[in-house]
C-alpha cells in the first residue's frame, strides 16, 4: 500500500494562490493526520514561492513532471462540481497534491490506481450510501485520500506513485456524478512528458495538439487524450520527411491512408488497436534518439484532415 502523508488546515479561507504559498511553509512535523491508515511527516516543498495561478511557477529544483500538483475542489452551480488540477501528470515517485476546498460544501480528494477513464465508473452504492462509485471494484485501488474536507480547508497529500494511470475523484454521495473526476498520469522517472490532444474541429478538419513539439533524446512519455467525438489513434514515425508531406496511397487494404511501411519511415510506437474511443486517455512511453519524428493519426481520412505534427528529439547537450 502506498504511504500517504497529510496535513490538514481546517477553517482557512484559502484561494489556490494561497494554497501554493502554504505549500512552501510546510516545515513542521505531524503524526496521525488524515484518514485512517494515513500518517507521517509533512513534506517541505523547497523553493516554492508564493503567487501565481493554479498552473503557475515551477519551484526551484523541479521540472514540469515533478512539481507539486495544486488541486481545487468546488461547485460551479447546483448541479455541477469540479476538480481542477494545475497539471494532469507527475513524475514517478513521491507526488504531492496541495488540495484546497474552494467550494461551499464538504468535499474529499481520492486517488485511485486504474486503467479505466476517470469518468467511466458506474454509479452504484458504496459503504451503504447510494449515488457513489464502488472504490473496491475490480481494477480500482485506493492509494491515498484526504478524507472529508470542510469549505476553506487545505491539505497536503503526498503519495508514492508508480508509473501509470490514475483517477482522482470526490466520492461523496452525488459528487462524482456532478463532475468531480479527472484523469491523472504518472510518467516513468526521467521521462519527458508531452501532452497530446486528439479530436475534430468540424466535419472536414481534425487535429493533433501537442504541449510542446520537442523533448531531449531519451525516454519521452506522450500523455494522449481523445477529446473528439470519433475514434482516433496516435502513431510516432521516425523520418526526415515533414509530417504533412506523406502521399496518400492506401495502407493495409484501406484507401485514404498513407503507407507507414514506405521507405524512410519507421514506426517507433503507437497507441495500437483498437483505436482510442472518445474520452479515453492513454500513456505511451518511447525511447527516442535525437532526430525528427512525425506524429499522426492514420485512420482512413484522418491524416488528410490534418492529424499530423512534427516533433524533434534534441541531443542531450543541446537547449531549446
Amino acid at each position: 500500500m502506498a504511504h500517504a502523508i497529510l496535513l490538514g488546515v481546517g477553517g482557512l479561507s484559502l484561494t489556490r494562490r494561497a494554497a501554493v504559498a502554504l505549500a512552501g511553509l510546510l516545515l513542521a512535523a505531524c503524526s496521525g493526520a488524515g484518514p485512517e491508515g494515513a500518517s507521517g511527516t509533512v513534506v517541505f516543498i523547497p523553493g516554492y514561492q508564493p503567487g501565481g495561478t493554479t498552473a503557475a511557477v515551477v519551484p526551484q529544483g523541479y521540472t514540469a513532471a515533478d512539481q507539486p500538483i495544486v488541486v481545487g475542489l468546488g461547485e460551479t452551480d447546483p448541479t455541477h462540481m469540479f476538480i481542477d488540477l494545475s497539471q494532469p501528470f507527475a513524475a514517478q515517485g513521491a507526488v504531492t497534491f496541495v488540495v484546497t476546498n474552494e467550494g461551499t460544501q464538504t468535499h474529499e480528494f481520492v486517488v485511485l490506481r486504474t486503467d479505466a477513464a476517470a469518468g467511466s465508473f458506474p454509479i452504484v452504492s458504496f459503504e451503504g450510501e447510494p449515488n457513489r462509485i464502488d472504490e473496491d471494484a475490480k481494477g480500482l485501488t485506493n492509494v491515498g485520500e484526504t478524507g472529508d474536507m470542510e469549505p476553506g480547508a487545505t491539505m497536503s497529500l503526498t503519495i508514492d506513485l508508480s508509473a501509470g494511470h490514475y483517477a482522482v475523484v470526490c466520492n461523496l454521495a452525488g459528487h462524482y456524478a456532478m463532475g468531480m473526476h479527472q484523469d491523472f498520469n504518472v510518467v516513468p522517472a526521467g521521462s519527458t512528458p508531452i501532452q497530446v490532444d486528439l479530436g475534430e474541429t468540424d466535419p472536414t478538419h481534425m487535429f493533433i495538439d501537442l504541449s510542446q513539439p520537442y523533448a531531449p533524446e531519451g525516454q519521452v512519455t506522450f500523455i494522449i487524450t481523445n477529446q473528439g467525438a470519433e475514434d482516433h489513434e496516435f502513431v510516432v514515425l521516425a523520418t526526415d520527411t515533414p509530417a504533412a508531406d506523406f502521399p496518400i496511397t492506401g495502407f493495409e487494404g484501406e484507401p485514404n491512408r498513407f503507407d507507414e511501411d514506405a521507405k524512410a519511415l519507421t514506426n517507433v510506437g503507437e497507441t495500437g488497436d483498437p483505436a482510442m474511443a472518445p474520452g479515453t486517455s492513454l500513456m505511451l512511453t518511447i525511447d527516442l534518439s535525437a532526430g525528427h519524428y512525425a506524429v499522426v493519426c492514420n485512420l482512413a481520412g484522418h491524416y488528410a484532415m490534418g492529424m499530423h505534427q512534427d516533433v524533434w528529439a534534441t541531443p542531450g547537450t543541446s537547449t531549446v
